[in-house]
């Protein structure tokens, strides 16, 4: 017997794989390619003996080809390794509450690639969750998914929407590097540890009411669509240093908790109206186009921000005696709008003035409180 054919004797020319081949190939049925399974009519069969290893408490499915899978409802006790493996069709691990899929080990997906749909939602990964360099091509649905160890995703692929909206992460949630190209939804996620999102790419992306109970970290990431944040809670400290924000962000009624730094941030357009942004420094950044109406920003860092005024700017109107905003150096957003407000509509012209000479006042606080005298004045 040759040496090439005791090893297909041994195992499927996959290493470390131990079982048969199939006939006339070098590959076992779960590691034969798509292609040859579609040929030689072995998908049905290749997903039957899938079923057959998960009943059997079987956990080592790396690098399998898997077409269909459906493992919602059910409980998988051994910790599953499919880091390496290829679905193709649409992938269901869970998909709806009542009849929710748990992995009570470790699930690993790491460089795993879902050519259709994925879904997650309503899943329970009672161990670490590895997710590094998967490729999700489709949607990828982790609707209220929870998991209760690490979750990761670093360097992950979203080549479609991402939705963990609802998502509960009791361990750190780490997406460092991580590339969303379109909708990446977190509205009302709950992060209970550390989030990571540095580095990231976003594409439109939504962490309305979402919470951070530990620290987070935005350090460097790009926003190239919009980015909402309006309501949401960073209840550790939060770091957006050096992120980009390419479109408008939306940071209406956050709160700061402990504070944070949007240093050398850049803001195309921005609102923080309403927010609680004490202690959050804004070193270097731009802030002609970002609003701050009705914000508790008293210990914000301001000193080391910037405003730009065109050079033909002229005071505003003057409607009542009390309201009077003008300084030729700097320029807030508020006041912008109040002055593209025509002079016929007085009552709200008067009001935009107000809000306008409002913000300035709590800018001046702020600088105050810095112990920079001469700006602030």
């Amino acid at each position: 017997m040759t040496t090439e054919k005791k090893k297909h004797a041994a195992g499927c020319s996959v290493p470390g794989c131990t079982h048969t081949p199939e006939k006339g190939s070098e590959y076992c049925i779960f590691h034969m390619p798509a292609q040859e399974k579609e040929e030689k009519l072995l998908w049905d069969r290749c997903m039957r003996r899938f079923n057959e290893l998960i009943g059997m408490g079987k956990g080592d499915f790396r690098g399998f080809i898997l077409r269909d899978i459906n493992l919602s409802g059910n409980i998988i006790e051994q910790r599953a390794d499919f880091s390496h493996a290829k679905f193709y069709g649409k992938s269901i691990f869970s998909m709806r509450a009542g009849n929710e899929t748990v992995f009570r080990q470790s699930a690993d997906f790491t460089e795993a690639v879902f050519y259709g749909e994925a879904e997650f939602s309503w899943l329970e990964f009672r161990g670490n969750a590895d997710f590094t360099k998967a490729h999700f091509r489709k949607g990828a649905d982790f609707l209220n998914t929870k998991f209760e160890g690490q979750a990761k995703f670093d360097e992950a692929r979203f080549q479609d929407t991402a939705v963990f909206s609802g998502s509960d992460f009791s361990g750190n949630a780490v997406f460092r590097d991580t590339t969303f190209g379109n909708d990446a939804e977190f509205s009302d996620a709950d992060f209970r540890a550390k989030a990571y999102f540095g580095g990231c790419r976003f594409s439109d992306s939504n962490f309305r009411r979402a919470r951070f109970h530990g620290e987070s970290d935005f350090i460097r990431s790009h926003f190239e669509g919009k980015a909402i944040f309006s309501s949401t809670s960073f209840l550790g400290r939060a770091f957006f240093r050096g992120a980009e924000f390419t479109d408008s962000v939306d940071f209406t009624g956050v709160h700061f908790e402990k504070g944070g730094s949007c240093d050398r941030c850049v803001l195309r357009e921005g609102s923080f109206e309403n927010a609680s942004i004490q202690n959050v420094s804004f070193q270097g950044v731009n802030l002609d186009n970002v609003k701050f109406a009705g914000a508790q920003m008293e210990f914000a860092y301001l000193s080391d921000a910037y405003w730009t005024a065109p050079a033909d700017r002229s005071a505003l109107q003057r409607f009542l005696d009390w309201v009077w905003v003008f300084d030729p150096r700097y320029i807030i957003r508020e006041e912008t709008e109040a002055e593209d407000i025509p002079d016929e509509k007085k009552e709200e012209k008067i009001k935009g003035l107000v809000k306008a000479e409002s913000t300035y006042r709590r800018i001046k606080h702020s600088l105050t409180n810095e112990g920079d005298y001469e700006m602030a004045g």
